[in-house]
């Protein structure tokens, strides 16, 4: 009787034993996850939200922006600061869609004005001043869709240029 409790002992614990191993390997050997930092929010320091407001992370946002002889893009990450009691009713799933919605309807329409075109200054032209003029033209294209909006963050903006084909 012992000779067929081995075969079976060994079927079973073997690979319990290597899913236990594996397992703990895995936790042990995992890196730690590292913090969620950019370039715009390290340089402008660590930001701590005021009391009684709350930051909605609208999410990344592309918009291409058509020249005669190329097209721009610009890729940004956006946030806005709410009251905190109306951020109840705009952390549902309805209300955040609505909200990227808007802001890519704002992004876009804004895209065809001269404001979002390359500027002439080479100075007017890095990821600071790019981040200004998304977040001025986001809060007041976002204010009325917005119920007591009190600002727009813009944590990562660049600008990239390809040749029209």
């Amino acid at each position: 009787m012992k000779a067929r409790l081995v075969p079976i002992l060994i079927l079973v614990l073997v690979p319990l034993l290597a899913g236990i191993a594996g397992y703990a390997g895995g936790r042990v050997l995992r890196p730690a996850p590292a913090p969620a930092t950019s370039s715009l929010s390290a340089a402008a320091g660590a930001k701590t939200e005021p009391p009684g407001e709350t930051r909605i992370d609208a999410g990344q946002f592309a918009v291409q922006v058509y020249r005669p002889r190329r097209i721009d893009t610009l890729v940004t990450e956006v946030s806005v600061n709410l009251p905190a009691p109306g951020a109840a009713a705009a952390g549902t799933a309805l209300a955040h869609a609505r909200l990227r919605d808007r802001a890519y309807q704002v992004l876009f329409d804004a895209a065809e004005t001269p404001a979002f075109h390359t500027p002439q200054d080479a100075a007017e032209d890095t990821p600071a001043a790019l981040a200004t003029t998304i977040a001025d033209t986001l809060a007041s294209g976002l204010g009325p869709a917005v119920p007591g909006l009190r600002g727009v963050e813009v944590r990562y903006a660049v600008r990239t240029t390809a040749p029209r084909k």
